[in-house]
C-alpha cells in the first residue's frame, strides 16, 4: 500500500499497474468509526429489546398469578374477593397481553377446594376414643349376664285336655304352689292321665306309687284304679304335698 500526495491512501491494483481507487485517509477512518457506532447501536438496540421481553413476560406472569390467586379464593371459599386485590385482578386481566388460562385457573381451583375437602374428612380430634358398645360389642370383663329363670321350660298348655289338667292344678293346690305343681306334672306324665311309668308301677298325672296314692284320704277312698282319674290324681297330690311335701317327686328336684 503506497501513500500519495494530500494524505490519500492508494489501494493497488493489478500488479505493475496504476491504483484503482484512492480513498482519503479520512474517510477511511470515519468508515470504521461508523461501522463501530452503528455496532454499538444495533447491539444497544438487541439489548433493550430483550430486557423489554423479559419484563413483559414477568409482568404478564404477575398478572397470571395475581388472577389465579384471586380465582382460587372465591372457589375455595365460595365468596367473591373484594378490595383493592379484586380491582387489580381485573385490571390486570383487562390490560394483560397474553391470554389468561381459564381451564389451568379453574382446574387448579378444583384442585385445591377437593383438597381441602378430603383433609376435613380424614380429619378426627384425637381425643375422642371409640367406645364399646359404638361397635355393638362389650370386653368380656363388663359383659353382664341377663337373670335366668330358675325353671327354663313354660308350663305347657298345647292341647285342651292339658289345659283342663292345668285347670285342676290350680283349683287344688295353693297360689304359692300351683305353678310349681304345673311344672312338676308335665315332668311326670306329660298331662297324660292314662301314662303308666317306673316299670309299670307309677300311675298317672303325678305318677303315684301305689302305696303312696292308698295313704292320701282320696286315694283310700277312691282305690288304686282311681289313680288314672286325672282329678282325683291332682286331689292326692294336692294332699301329700300338703303334708310331706314334695320329696317324694324326682322331678321336684329338676324343674
Amino acid at each position: 500500500m503506497m501513500s500519495g500526495p494530500d494524505n490519500q491512501i492508494a489501494h493497488p491494483g493489478p500488479p505493475g499497474g496504476r491504483p484503482r481507487i484512492v480513498w482519503p485517509a479520512k474517510l477511511e477512518e470515519d468508515g470504521l468509526a461508523g461501522r463501530e457506532r452503528a455496532f454499538k447501536a444495533v447491539h444497544r438496540i438487541r439489548r433493550q429489546i430483550q430486557v423489554s421481553e423479559v419484563d413483559r413476560q414477568r409482568s404478564g406472569k404477575r398478572r397470571l398469578l395475581a388472577t389465579a390467586g384471586a380465582t382460587a379464593a372465591v372457589v375455595v371459599t365460595g365468596m367473591p374477593v373484594v378490595g383493592a386485590f379484586s380491582s387489580a385482578s381485573a385490571a390486570a386481566v383487562s390490560q394483560s397481553p397474553l391470554p389468561v388460562p381459564t381451564e389451568h385457573v379453574g382446574t387448579m381451583a378444583y384442585s385445591l377446594s377437593a383438597q381441602g375437602n378430603e383433609l376435613e374428612r380424614f380429619r378426627a380430634p384425637s381425643s375422642v376414643q371409640p367406645r364399646a358398645s359404638d361397635s355393638g360389642r362389650h370386653a368380656a370383663s363388663e359383659y353382664v349376664a341377663p337373670p335366668q329363670p330358675t325353671y327354663s321350660s313354660p308350663v305347657p298348655r298345647g292341647s285342651t285336655y292339658g289345659n283342663y289338667v292345668v285347670d285342676l292344678i290350680y283349683r287344688y293346690f295353693p297360689a304359692s304352689q300351683a305353678d310349681f305343681a304345673a311344672r312338676v306334672a308335665y315332668c311326670e306324665s306329660g298331662y297324660n292321665p292314662s301314662a303308666v311309668g317306673d316299670q309299670g308301677r307309677a300311675r298317672g298325672i303325678f305318677q303315684f306309687w301305689q302305696a303312696t296314692f292308698l295313704e292320701t284320704n282320696v286315694g283310700a277312698a277312691n282305690g288304686w284304679d282311681a289313680a288314672f282319674n286325672a282329678e282325683v290324681n291332682v286331689r292326692a297330690a294336692a294332699e301329700k304335698v300338703a303334708r310331706d311335701g314334695w320329696r317324694a317327686w324326682t322331678c321336684a328336684s329338676k324343674v
